[in-house]
């Protein structure tokens, strides 16, 4: 849990209600199975097996199989950066594809694996040594660390651990009461708000990757008296004024991502009206200021200061 960003959770907890409420749809129309947490179904299959028959039991091991397809195709995919959203985007397909089976054909229960395999897939998002950092859909993990948090708690080794997974686990249990809710009115449609709500996080995903993979482009600016463009690494020198009259004043920091740390240097001429914003990528905080610092003139302040130009 700790190697996760503060991102990371928003994004687990948003997946863990619409799991949640996917889970009590499919608890609904299959009659008490679900379509997240394999560890009922694989319980519900042994005593079907032994006190209705062998044909009752193909269901829940059904759906036990596709979980696992589900998470072996994410996890061949490779959950980071846009294939994160790529397999977002494919369970909210299989999701409406149920949701289309269930109205052209109510009877089909095997449409449950696709959202069962979709499931699946959504615990593939974030791995760490060949293991799930984050459990998505099913509770009983998320459990286990909220009870091991509050041992921290008691012994004093930490007093905030159990919070992210009560979050998480509220996520789920908070999206079951939805997922109940909703499908009391919208019956046979109750699984297009969870397509919806998965398609949206999927292309706010690819949007924050495709601004990410912008801003690692090179600098593109255009000269003041031509207005032709120029590409340039370093975006103070691809200004064509004098150095002393580029002054970078602000240096801000993406601190939710440990990998990737952006250095915004706005560069302001006294003598005009204009001002620009550039972006470039710096491996630390530290690198950055430097680097602003270093372009600046004596007297200008960078990133904590308070971003005002020296007087006189």
């Amino acid at each position: 849990m700790r190697e996760v960003s503060r991102g990371g959770i928003a994004l687990s907890v948003a997946l863990g209600l619409v799991a949640g409420y996917v889970d009590a749809v499919g608890f609904i129309e299959t009659g008490g199975l679900f379509v997240s947490f394999m560890s009922g179904n694989s319980t519900q299959a042994g005593v079907e097996l032994w006190e209705v028959g062998s044909a009752e039991a193909l269901l829940p091991l059904g759906l036990v199989a596709a979980f696992v397809v589900g998470v072996a195709l994410g996890g061949a995919l490779g959950a980071h950066g846009t294939r994160r959203a790529w397999i977002i985007a494919a369970a909210a397909a299989a999701v409406a594809g149920t949701a289309a089976l269930g109205l052209a054909a109510p009877g089909t229960g095997w449409r449950f694996g696709l959202l069962a395999a979709a499931m699946g897939a959504l615990n593939t998002l974030y791995l760490a040594e060949g293991r799930a950092r984050v459990a998505i859909t099913y509770a009983t993990g998320t459990l286990v660390s909220l009870g091991l948090a509050l041992a921290a708690l008691v012994t004093g080794r930490s007093r905030t651990a159990w919070r992210r997974p009560l979050l998480l686990w509220g996520s789920l249990a908070g999206g079951a009461v939805i997922g109940a809710a909703v499908h009391r009115g919208l019956v046979g449609f109750s699984l297009l708000p969870a397509a919806a709500g998965l398609t949206a996080i999927a292309i706010m995903i690819a949007v924050a990757q495709a601004r990410r993979a912008d801003s690692a482009l090179p600098f593109t600016s255009r000269s003041p008296t031509t207005g032709s463009a120029s590409q340039s690494a370093d975006p103070v020198a691809a200004d064509s004024r004098p150095a002393a009259d580029v002054y970078p004043v602000a240096v801000e920091r993406d601190r939710r991502t440990v990998a990737e740390v952006k250095a915004t240097i706005i560069a302001t001429n006294p003598s005009s009206d204009e001002q620009r914003t550039f972006e470039a990528e710096a491996p630390d905080q530290a690198t950055a200021e430097a680097a602003a610092r270093a372009k600046a003139p004596k007297g200008w302040a960078t990133a904590s200061a308070q971003q005002k130009p020296p007087r006189g």
